[in-house]
């Protein structure tokens, strides 16, 4: 799936080989990516590819076998990226842009981030969240170096211990969402003959039937 100059879009409980948020003249915008299953084919393709835009969440995904698990690339800023599952994929987060690239994209809510199947903290207090930070390595292309250099880098402040159980969130859609989930009125059913009437037919097709007879037999007598 390929998503290009999409805003206010919600992408949730698919199955897909990769998903690429892009943009042609304008950036995808305040989407939401909830709840899919993101399986790259033995590692051969990116998971999720956000390469332009803004306000994108990234939540509550099994993300495994891929080459990059995610990937953030260009001008995106304020991504929001938490509760998904990194397993299997050759490298869990992808992560570079320009030179004068800034970004403002977080790997957390504030309380729960992301489990990562290469992280290797420990949690002493038993809470399920790391105790120290998931360090995600920041790259950008750099003409004098002739290719990618470190830039820097974020950190996912709470990372799980566990896979986070996809199944158990409910989506809350916004207000707009909202008429389009209302459900069709049920098709009216058609009342049933009503029992004394199908008695009432039932006597007077006897009664015809046994009138024809008895005037037979009365005719073959005579």
């Amino acid at each position: 799936m390929i998503m290009e100059s999409s805003n206010s879009n919600i992408i949730d409980d698919n199955a897909f080989v990769r998903l690429v948020l892009e943009h042609f003249g304008i950036d995808c915008l305040d989407n939401t990516v909830i709840k899919n299953r993101v399986t790259g084919n033995g590692g051969i393709n990116n998971g999720i590819s956000v390469m332009s835009g803004s306000n994108n969440t990234i939540s509550a995904n099994n993300i495994r076998n891929c080459e990059s698990g995610l990937s953030l690339s260009g001008s995106v800023t304020e991504a929001s990226v938490y509760l998904n599952n990194f397993i299997s994929n050759s490298i869990n987060i992808e992560y570079y842009g320009d030179a004068d690239w800034t970004s403002n994209n977080r790997f957390d809510n504030g309380a729960k981030g992301n489990y990562y199947d290469d992280y290797t903290g420990a949690d002493n207090n038993w809470d399920g969240i790391g105790d120290v930070p998931f360090t995600i390595k920041e790259t950008r292309w750099d003409n004098e170096a002739g290719g990618l250099v470190e830039a820097g880098f974020s950190q996912d402040q709470y990372p799980l211990m566990a896979p986070f159980d996809i199944d158990g969130v409910s989506i809350e859609l916004p207000n707009w969402a909202s008429p389009l989930l209302t459900p069709s009125p049920e098709p009216q059913k058609s009342e049933p003959f009503p029992t004394s009437f199908i008695a009432t037919a039932s006597v007077i097709a006897l009664v015809v039937v046994g009138t024809g007879l008895l005037v037979y037999f009365k005719k073959r007598h005579h």
